[in-house]
C-alpha cells in the first residue's frame, strides 16, 4: 500500500445550516418558487423540482433509511453535490446522479453502523478514524456483490467522502484511491467461459439455416401470390421483374424476410405501376 493523504479538518465556511435551500442555484421547473423547495433539515428532499424532463414525475432522497449515526454526513455530502462550493475539477451531478450516489452511500454506511468493532476500536466510529484496513475490509466486503458496476459505484461513492470533505463535519482523512486494492479492477472478460464444441456449433448453425430457408421459401410463396395478384392483363409472366427466380432471391431474400406479409404487396405495386 501507498502512505495515505491526510486531510484537513473541515472548512467550517461550507458547511450548510439548517434552513438552507438544497435547490438553491439550479434551474427549477417553469412556477417552482425556490422558497418552497426542499431545506436541509428536511429528512425527505423533493429534487423533482431541479429535473426540468416533464417525464420525471417524482424524485426524492430520503435520509430516514441512513443510520441515524450517519445521517448528517449522507446530508452534508448530498448538498455539497446539489448546491455546495465544488472541489477542483468536479461537475456538479444531476439530481438523478445524486439520487443514485446516494443508494451506494448507504450500502458503506449501513455497514460501517452494523460491523462488528475489532480490539480497541469503538462501534460505529467516525469517519476521521477510519483506517486503511478498514477501507481494505469494505473493499472486501463489495467482493460479494456479482455486479462490476455496483462494485464500482459503491467504491465511488465512499471516495466523495474524501472529494467533498470541505464540505464535511467528519469527512474521510485518507483518500481511497491510495490504497492499492481499491483501485478500479479490470472488467472481467465477456466471453470469459468455455468454448462451444464444434460439432454442437454445426449443428445449431445447420438447424438455424434449414430453419431460415423454410422461411424464406414460405414467404417466397405468398410474395409470388402477391405478384400474381398485381400483374397487369397481359404482362407476360416471364417480365424481368416478377420471374420467379429473380423475385425470390432478388427481393425476398434480402427483405421479405424481415418484413410483413403485407409489404411485398406494396413493394411490388409500386414497382409495376
Amino acid at each position: 500500500m501507498t502512505s495515505p493523504t491526510t486531510a484537513a479538518v473541515a472548512d467550517l465556511r461550507d458547511l450548510p445550516g439548517e434552513q438552507d435551500l438544497v435547490l438553491a442555484g439550479r434551474p427549477l421547473r417553469s412556477g417552482v418558487v425556490l422558497a418552497e423547495t426542499s431545506r436541509f433539515a428536511d429528512d425527505v428532499w423533493r429534487l423533482e423540482p431541479a429535473v426540468l424532463q416533464r417525464h420525471v414525475r417524482s424524485l426524492a432522497l430520503t435520509f430516514a433509511t441512513v443510520p441515524q449515526r450517519y445521517r448528517l454526513h449522507a446530508k452534508q455530502l448530498c448538498y455539497a453535490m446539489l448546491a455546495g462550493p465544488l472541489p477542483a475539477g468536479e461537475k456538479r451531478q444531476s439530481p438523478v446522479g445524486i439520487r443514485g450516489m446516494l443508494n451506494d452511500l448507504r450500502r458503506f454506511l449501513r455497514w460501517l453502523d452494523a460491523r462488528t468493532p475489532g480490539p480497541g476500536q469503538p462501534p460505529q466510529p467516525a469517519l476521521t478514524e477510519l483506517t486503511m484496513q478498514d477501507l481494505v475490509d469494505y473493499n472486501r466486503h463489495l467482493l460479494s456483490l456479482n455486479n462490476f458496476g455496483t462494485r464500482e459505484n459503491a467504491r465511488r461513492a465512499v471516495r466523495l467522502l474524501w472529494r467533498y470533505r470541505r464540505g464535511l463535519t467528519d469527512p474521510l482523512t485518507i483518500d481511497p484511491q491510495h490504497i492499492d486494492s481499491w483501485v478500479r479492477q479490470r472488467r472481467p472478460l465477456e466471453n470469459a467461459t468455455n468454448r462451444i464444441p464444434e460439432p454442437v456449433l454445426r449443428s445449431l448453425f445447420t438447424w438455424a439455416l434449414r430453419s431460415r430457408c423454410s422461411r424464406v421459401r414460405r414467404l417466397s410463396v405468398s410474395a409470388w401470390s402477391c405478384a400474381e395478384s398485381v400483374r397487369p392483363p397481359g404482362l407476360p409472366i416471364t417480365y424481368p421483374h416478377v420471374r420467379c427466380g429473380e423475385f425470390i432471391w432478388g427481393v425476398v431474400h434480402q427483405r421479405v424476410a424481415t418484413m410483413s406479409l403485407r409489404t411485398p404487396r406494396c413493394f411490388l405495386t409500386r414497382l409495376l405501376s
